[in-house]
């Protein structure tokens, strides 16, 4: 624990380069999973500035309600009524909109 609080690894050096192999190959799946889906950009920019605009003191409700909003994905050109299951939601499919 000594080692730990004075910066030093706990993982060994295999290890290290295995979780730095994993980390690497995340990011590379999450840049491709962002380019396969360029709503997400249109969203999210669209979801910022409302937040910069609006300042609300409450942000994860100001999020949930924004995004159940229909006409928040229709602003980003999503149709909110094509949803797919996902983690337990409702989540919508870009896929539909083609």
């Amino acid at each position: 624990m000594a080692d730990q609080q004075n910066g030093a690894s706990a993982l060994t050096p295999e290890q290290q380069e295995m979780l730095n192999e994993k980390k690497v190959m995340l990011r590379l799946e999450n840049e491709q999973y962002l380019r396969d889906h360029p709503e997400l950009k249109g969203m999210l920019n669209k979801f910022f500035l409302k937040v910069l605009n609006e300042r609300p003191d409450d942000i994860e409700s100001f999020a949930a309600k924004y995004f159940t909003d229909s006409a928040s994905y229709e602003a980003a050109g999503v149709k909110p009524n094509a949803t797919r299951k996902q983690s337990g939601g409702d989540m919508p499919n870009p896929e539909m909109d083609a």
